[in-house]
Formats: C-alpha cells, structure tokens, sequence
C-alpha cells in the first residue's frame, strides 16, 4: 500500500513535471495543483503534531492537578432511594453523608450497587470536602493530543481537497470544450472527405 501510494505520488510529480507531449496544459496545472496539495498537507504535519504536544503538556499538568487536589472518602448511606432508568444506563439514587472540618455533608448519588441504609461507600470529593468527579486518568491526554493533532490534520486535508476540487472544475469544462472542439473537426474532415 505504502509503495502504491508513493508511485501515485511520483506519477502526479511526473505528469506535472515531465516531458511527455501528450499532456495538455490543463493536465499539467491539475497535476500541480494536486502536488501542491499534498505537499502542503505533508507540511501541515509538523504543526498538527506541534499543536497534539502542547495539548499533551496542558492536559497532562490538569489531570495531575484533579489527581491532587481530589481524594476519596468513606461514606455512609443514610437513605436508598428508588432506581433510576436513564438511557443505557440503570442505578439506585442513594444519600450519602461524610465527615468534612465543618462537621458533616450530605449528598445524593447514582450507584450500580445495591446498598443500603449504614453501607459504606467510597466517594470522590474535592480538598473542600465537597463532591467531585474521579480525576481523569492522566492516559487521557495523550488520547486528547492524538485527537486534537488528527482533528486538524484532517481538516486541513479537506480543506485542500475542496481548494482541488475547486481547481479541477474550470479544468474540465476546458478539457470537455476541447474534446468537443475535436471532436466537430473529426466530424467535419469526415463530411469533407465523403462530399470530396
């Protein structure tokens, strides 16, 4: 496959580049705006890759900055509520209380498990105590950089493949002009000959 493509590429290079008489002037500009294209797109990848990395470094100092700044608790279940049914997803309403400096806290949460009033629990909290999401797992950002730097790597590559595409259709309908050109004097030598 890779070497499928590089032969396509060189083809593009010798049809834009190359001395063959049979390419019209329109073949050469559409081979070299295609060539532009791709090169273009092979130099946008750096900067993707540049953008994925910082990317990278921002949300990796955030996630360890959730990883401290929130710790689990144990809590006690003080009510079990009835179940909810939300889309693809099922669990138990539950009241939870904790110790915090103030004294204690109460929250509602959705669990899977079935508890009930004086289980304990394991809950995430923030350094004031009150209720936080899991830190995200410091994995995560390189699964965001890779996201980030293909996201624009792809728009990119649409975007110069309409800028082709755009290019290619006044190529065309001079290609077709052309053909239909030779096509009436085709025609007309073939009448001329026949009356003559």
């Amino acid at each position: 496959m890779h070497i499928m493509a590089r032969h396509r590429r060189s083809w593009w290079v010798a049809r834009a580049f190359g001395r063959n008489l049979l390419l019209r002037p329109t073949d050469r500009i559409e081979a070299c705006v295609i060539v532009s294209a791709i090169l273009l797109a092979l130099a946008a990848t750096p900067f993707c890759a540049a953008a994925g990395l910082a990317v990278y470094g921002s949300h990796v100092r955030l996630y360890a900055e959730q990883a401290h700044a929130r710790h689990t608790v144990a809590a006690t279940v003080i009510q079990a509520g009835s179940q909810i049914h939300a889309p693809h997803t099922t669990g138990i309403a539950i009241r939870a209380m904790w110790p915090v400096d103030a004294g204690v806290r109460t929250h509602w949460y959705r669990t899977n498990r079935a508890v009930k009033a004086g289980d304990r629990i394991d809950i995430w909290v923030d350094r004031a105590g009150s209720p936080a999401d899991p830190p995200t797992p410091a994995s995560q950002a390189g699964i965001d950089a890779v996201g980030v730097g293909a996201a624009i790597w792809c728009a990119v590559a649409l975007g110069l493949t309409a800028c082709v595409a755009i290019a290619r259709s006044p190529l065309n309908r001079i290609r077709l002009a052309g053909w239909e050109r030779e096509i009436r004097s085709l025609v007309d030598g073939g009448h001329t000959n026949t009356g003559g």
